[in-house]
């Protein structure tokens, strides 16, 4: 019996450890660079101009939601940019309020239409508020 559980305890483990491996996203280097930073050097402005000129797009998706679902508050997104300017990976933190999952899907998949120029890999966040009215 203690064979078994120890087998399955092993087992569950190296599954863990397989999957979190797998899913982990390719190295950057440094740590996020958001919006607010202060000295935005000429790579991070490339970078914030297509980020704000999407913004209108992840509006309209909440007013499409929020037509059906009230919700409201502040969203912050990490976008993972490859060197080839296509989005690898984005994370959706509420910040504050409380969201529908179907409106994070729909704007994450939104934001992995977003092409940025070629450059370094880089890390960008930036806070989106949505608010009726």
């Amino acid at each position: 019996m203690k064979k078994t559980k120890f087998g399955l305890l092993l087992g569950i483990g190296i599954c863990a450890i397989i999957i979190v491996s797998c899913s982990a996203p390719e190295t950057y280097s440094s740590k996020p660079v958001s919006q607010s930073t202060e000295q935005k050097t000429p790579e991070i402005e490339k970078v914030s101009k297509v980020v704000n000129y999407h913004q209108d797009k992840l509006q309209a998706i909440y007013k499409k939601h929020t037509y059906q679902n009230a919700m409201q508050g502040d969203l912050e997104f990490t976008l993972y940019i490859t060197n080839e300017g296509q989005v690898q990976e984005v994370e959706v933190k509420a910040l504050s309020g409380k969201f529908f999952s179907n409106f994070i899907d729909e704007l994450k998949k939104e934001i992995f239409t977003w092409a940025f120029p070629k450059q370094d890999k880089i890390i960008y966040s930036f806070v989106v508020s949505f608010r009726k009215g």
